[in-house]
This record gives structure tokens, C-alpha cells and sequence, in this order.
């Protein structure tokens, strides 16, 4: 593909994209080469962003407001493969950088991909399947960040390291012998193929008392219903509230929710205690099939 639609923002604050379509050169040039203010920077929410997602005219940023996405991101913060795993996707054309928080003992990075054709925002969910399973084919080991890797509407930092003034056991950091980026043109891009992949739909269910089918979206109020996805998960009950579900995006058992949404203080989605470290939450349905924020 010659050209590549993306969005940019000035800051994370900013929720107006601007769209770009940029051809090669520019993209390289943009991703790869580091953001360098007067002052020296501390804190990458200082750093402008990146998408490679468009959206609709007008629009702010949004999954609903997604239109389509050019470029597959990786983006490794588990400290489990070192930056120079870029170059086992040299059999495509790849850009790599180091992240912000990057150090020489826990590695975070980011590999991106530019496809071939942009996948269209609705195909996403089941696109982005396929690419966890690429990973674990390619690479085979560590866990590309899940949240990011699903999110259709998904911001990143642009490429930048800290210039100055921070010290580690009493000695200055040289931040820049340890931060870089790469690109290798291999002449061809990545076509991600997800013809395979489909996701389960959800069924209707019937309420015992009722005998009425309703959707899985209406019964996600209802209480028996919740107690039958509490059991099926194995979850520990205290009082109204299910506890010790395992985590769909950092594994641990720490996912809860309630059973009766109408008692005070309860809760209907689904979420996970480690709220600083992993962040998730969703729906009884992305629960059960994996899936969230």
C-alpha cells in the first residue's frame, strides 16, 4: 500500500483527530524519529500521539466513530522478549521503537506493521484475533498488550526518550544509549488474514419465570442469569458479589461483580481489583468470551 491513512493528537487531553494520509517515507520519518522539546522531558504525557485508525468526518474519538485501520501495533510492556525481537518480522516491511519507559532489564516496545490493505473497524474484533495468533506463530513467546491490541480506536505515544534529570542509584541516566528505532523494507506488507476467525454471538436466554426469550444484552440484568455465569466461572460468593474470577487480560483471580444490580453499591459490569495495573473491565458476555477493555 502506498499510502496510509492515520490520525494524530496534540496531547491526550485532545480527543478531535486530525487525519493524515501519508505516504511511506513519511510515516518512517514521523513514527520513528524522536520528539525533542526545549525542555527536557519527563513525563510522556508531555508527548503528542499517534492512531493508525481514521474515523469518521467530525467525529471524536471513538470505536463507534472508527472507520478503518492501516497499520498492525504491537505494543510489548511485559518485559518477556527483548526490542530486538523486531527482527523476526523482517519478511515484512516493519518500523520499530522503543517506548518512553524502556530500560536495559524490562524492555517495552513497539513493532508496527503496515498492512497491505486497511481492515475495515467493523472486521477489528475478529482482525485482531488473528493477530495474537500471528504473535504466538511467529514469535512464540510474551503477551503483546491485549487492551491495546483490541482497542479499534487505540492511541500511542510518539517515539521520544527522556533527555535529562533523572537518576538511578545516585548516577545519571544516559536514556538515549538505550532507546531506538528501526525499519527494514522488505518490498512487501503485511496481509493479515482473519477469514478464518469468527467470534461466538450471543444467544438469546430464556428468564425461568418468564419463559420469554430476551436478549443476552437485557438478561445481563438479571439476577439468575448472573448467578448461572457466576457458577459457570467458578467464582466464590460474599454476600451479593461474585470474587476470585480469573482475569481475562492479566490472569489473576481478582475479577468480581454483583449479582443483583438493584441493591445498593452494586456492580454490573465485571472488573478487575488491579485497577492501576491492568484496568479491565466489561461486559458478563466479554467475560465469559474473553474479551473487554
Amino acid at each position: 500500500m502506498d499510502k496510509y491513512a492515520i490520525s494524530t493528537f496534540n496531547h491526550t487531553l485532545e480527543n478531535k483527530p486530525v487525519s493524515r494520509v501519508v505516504n511511506l517515507a513519511t510515516l518512517v520519518n514521523s513514527l520513528l524519529t524522536p520528539i525533542a522539546k526545549g525542555t527536557p522531558i519527563q513525563n510522556k504525557k508531555d508527548l503528542p500521539l499517534w492512531t493508525p485508525t481514521t474515523f469518521q468526518p467530525n467525529k471524536t474519538r471513538s470505536g463507534a466513530s472508527a472507520v478503518a485501520i492501516s497499520c498492525l501495533v504491537y505494543d510489548m510492556d511485559d518485559g518477556l522478549t527483548g526490542y530486538d525481537t523486531w527482527r523476526m518480522w523482517t519478511d515484512w516491511t516493519v518500523l520499530a521503537h522503543t517506548s518512553f519507559s524502556n530500560r536495559p532489564q524490562h524492555n517495552k516496545y513497539r513493532i508496527i506493521l503496515p498492512l497491505a490493505e486497511p481492515i475495515p473497524a467493523e472486521d477489528w474484533p475478529r482482525a485482531s484475533i488473528a493477530a495474537k495468533e500471528l504473535w504466538d506463530s511467529q514469535i512464540g513467546r510474551g503477551e503483546p498488550d491485549s487492551k491495546a491490541l483490541k482497542d479499534v480506536a487505540r492511541l500511542y505515544y510518539r517515539y521520544a526518550y527522556p533527555l535529562a534529570g533523572n537518576m538511578n542509584m545516585g548516577h545519571p541516566l544516559n536514556f538515549k544509549e538505550y532507546h531506538y528505532s528501526d525499519f527494514h523494507h522488505a518490498g512487501r506488507f503485511l496481509k493479515l488474514d482473519y477469514s478464518h476467525v469468527t467470534i461466538q454471538q450471543p444467544t438469546r436466554y430464556i428468564p425461568p419465570e418468564s419463559g420469554k426469550p430476551i436478549t443476552v444484552s437485557q438478561a445481563e440484568s438479571d439476577p439468575n442469569f448472573r448467578m448461572g455465569v457466576a457458577h459457570r466461572l467458578g467464582a466464590k460468593m460474599l454476600g451479593n458479589n461474585a470474587r476470585h474470577i480469573t482475569c481475562p487480560k492479566c490472569g489473576r483471580p481478582d475479577v468480581h461483580f454483583s449479582i443483583d444490580i438493584n441493591f445498593p453499591n452494586s456492580n454490573k459490569f465485571p472488573s478487575c481489583n488491579h485497577k492501576n495495573s491492568c484496568g479491565w473491565w466489561g461486559s458478563l458476555t466479554d467475560l465469559v468470551l474473553g474479551g473487554g477493555r
